[in-house]
């Protein structure tokens, strides 16, 4: 199913340099789908057209999850393999990387979170000029899996 939220006709973000070559296999990258959930992506240019792209998208949060659990009582570090040299960054990529930053570096997943920590971490969104964006504060709230009167009750 369409769990990444995209339509078709929408644009790619890809990058105007990819663009330009037409470069027929974009990936494995990873990628974030609507409301923040963290995946694995293959985008192929189809017959060599490049206004027409498949993407197809595995969600990889709940495994990334237990490898981060795993890797804090085993020591292990993973690698990120992010590919934001084909597509341009857009508001809600740079949302998600920020929380994604801050759950690592607590070393916690998401449902992890106390109250207190959303929050700090809400907060510190603010001050990094996330709320800039159209409907920011719902994509936010959604990211978080909290409501938006919570997003502006925390702003507040």
């Amino acid at each position: 199913g369409n769990f990444g939220g995209r339509e078709a006709g929408e644009s790619s973000y890809l990058s105007e340099q990819d663009r330009a070559h037409g470069r027929g296999v974009l990936g494995p990258y990873r990628k974030f789908g609507k409301g923040g959930d963290r995946q694995r992506s293959i985008s192929v240019v189809l017959d060599g057209d490049r206004r027409f792209m498949l993407c197809i998208n595995f969600k990889t949060q709940c495994l990334e999850e237990a490898v981060s659990l795993l890797s804090a009582h085993l020591g292990a570090s993973v690698e990120d393999g992010t590919m934001t040299e084909h597509f341009s960054e857009n508001w809600q990529d740079q949302i998600n990387a920020f929380v994604e930053n801050y759950l690592r570096k607590k070393a916690v997943s998401l449902r992890q979170l106390s109250r207190e920590e959303k929050r700090e971490l809400v907060l510190t969104l603010k001050q990094e000029g996330a709320f800039e964006g159209k409907n920011a504060a719902q994509y936010i709230a959604d990211s978080l899996k909290i409501s938006r009167a919570t997003v502006y009750g925390y702003l507040k």
